[in-house]
């Protein structure tokens, strides 16, 4: 669905652009939320932060404060996400996310507060300080609690379990994951981050089976929501895990595929899995005379 408009992209980029010179400040916010999904799931990643830094704009421009700490929010989420220049992008990503933090406290929005808590936790996970990280997140949980907000509980439960799977805490990395899968509901965005962290236990725990079918469950609804992002992923992760169970023929075509979605949209990993492929072809050729 998503790849229909790509003939139309640059037209999109200029009409906002238009909006955002002419002032024409709610009509630029109203494009922005309907092609936002469009831009992130097709990858047009650079293209995404841009059409956010022209929202920003208009945010402020229009001094609506709610609204900037929401832009500022998710332009730390874009480039937490689809980190092109490494570290730098994350220290970017949290400096968004404080500035969207500081606009939280200072409106009394404890529920914003709380979820802009989860996303700082993250940027701590990444960097691996796991103590500050799960400080946050606990925090932010008992926030969503106090507001039965289910969808983000789960999203923060799932999260403290990728913390335990870093510390090689499986039993518990699997107890909050069931209890993020039972609080998911329609989020088959959520979902399909839940089934990725289940099959990396799974393959953590030598039951790489069930891990390709974690995996190929996620794969499914990356498909089916026309994320390619999440497909390339999930298509090099099946590859990865089959490297164990021996089936070559299914390496080679999941990283395949992986490659091939990862070059069109600008992965950042593409260059990373396009090397890691080409070495594994060549050991198979060295070694079996295949591929």
């Amino acid at each position: 669905m998503y790849r229909r408009l790509d003939p139309n992209r640059p037209q999109l980029i200029q009409i906002l652009k238009i909006c955002l010179e002419q002032g024409l400040l709610t009509e630029l916010r109203q494009l922005v939320f309907v092609t936002t999904a469009y831009f992130d799931r097709q990858g047009y990643w650079a293209e995404l932060r841009d059409i956010h830094n022209m929202e920003l704009t208009a945010a402020r421009l229009l001094g609506d404060r709610a609204y900037e700490g929401w832009c500022l929010q998710k332009l730390g989420s874009i480039y937490k996400k689809h980190r092109s220049d490494g570290m730098n992008d994350l220290i970017k990503a949290l400096k968004l996310y404080e500035q969207s933090l500081a606009i939280a406290q200072d409106m009394g929005d404890k529920k914003r507060e709380g979820v802009i808590m989860s996303s700082i936790a993250a940027i701590y996970d990444d960097c691996h300080d796991y103590n500050e990280a799960l400080r946050l997140y606990k925090q932010s949980l008992e926030i969503m609690r106090e507001f039965n907000d289910l969808e983000s509980e789960s999203s923060v439960l799932n999260s403290i379990a990728t913390i335990e799977y870093s510390l090689c805490d499986y039993e518990s990395a699997l107890y909050y994951l069931k209890q993020s899968m039972l609080l998911v509901k329609d989020d088959k965005v959520g979902e399909g981050a839940i089934l990725n962290n289940l099959a990396a236990i799974y393959c953590a725990q030598g039951n790489y089976d069930k891990a390709i079918e974690h995996h190929e469950q996620a794969l499914a609804i990356w498909q089916k929501l026309g994320d390619r992002g999440g497909e390339a992923e999930s298509c090099w992760n099946i590859g990865i895990t089959c490297v164990n169970t021996g089936d070559l023929a299914k390496v080679v075509e999941y990283m395949s595929r992986a490659v091939q979605i990862a070059k069109v949209i600008d992965h950042p990993s593409f260059k990373q899995w396009q090397e890691r492929l080409a070495w594994i072809r060549l050991i198979l050729v060295t070694e079996l005379g295949k591929w």
